[in-house]
């Protein structure tokens, strides 16, 4: 459960981020459960014509095809809105649901950012 003071310490930093143009995130809540995860785009470069993708639910609400209503919304806001040429997810090599995601929606493999020596990250990508 998440405790008052860390969603306020949460919340500041995003709104830090979100004022210094550094992402942009979107909460995810529900009428009755209230806030339950969020999405955003953040590492944007202008010059590259670049963002991240990132995501996150609360545990209880993973697996309930969430993400899969926001994810494309968020991928045509990038392209449409913000004219991006390419989309990119780090996600953990364990981490199948997401990986599955990024498959549905059409994102591949492009390189690994090394994470630790024992443990690189694989890059998704999704280009326009």
């Amino acid at each position: 459960m998440i405790h008052q003071e860390e969603a306020i310490t949460y919340l500041e930093k995003m709104q830090q981020g979100v004022t210094k143009g550094e992402w942009i995130i979107w909460g995810i809540h529900f009428e009755e459960e209230g806030f339950v995860g969020s999405i955003c785009l953040w590492n944007l470069s202008e010059e590259k014509s670049t963002a991240d993708i990132g995501y996150e639910l609360l545990p209880a609400f993973q697996g309930r095809g969430i993400m899969s209503e926001a994810i494309p919304l968020v991928i045509q806001y990038g392209f449409q809105e913000m004219n991006l040429s390419r989309i990119d997810a780090e996600v953990h090599p364990q981490n199948i649901p997401s990986i599955s995601l990024l498959d549905k929606y059409g994102f591949a493999v492009s390189e690994e950012r090394p994470h630790s020596l024992e443990n690189p990250m694989p890059i998704y990508t999704l280009s326009r």
